[in-house]
């Protein structure tokens, strides 16, 4: 999940809005595909597939298009299947 708040990000797509507007750049706020950042996340989903659902809702309410989910564990099949069956579906 993203490396703010859903209310930091929010704040964050409407001075993106309003200056793509101003420019008439309105696609401009786009991020890249791949943007590296070397923050550590301030505000991760700990808890049920089912919070995770609604944490990705929350930021798709304020217009937010993609997500990327992270596995800590690359070695955890059970976890990658977890997230496929009850997270994927919702979202």
């Amino acid at each position: 999940m993203p490396f703010k708040s859903v209310a930091e990000t929010a704040e964050a797509y409407e001075r993106v809005r309003e200056a793509g507007e101003r420019t008439g750049r309105a696609e401009a706020g786009r991020a890249p595909l791949h943007a590296p950042s070397a923050l550590p996340p301030e505000d991760p989903v700990i808890g049920s597939p089912a919070k995770l659902v609604e944490r990705i809702h929350e930021f798709a309410a304020i217009g937010a298009s993609r997500v990327h989910l992270r596995l800590i564990d690359m070695n955890d099949p059970d976890h990658l299947e977890l997230m496929a069956a009850e997270v994927l579906p919702y979202v």
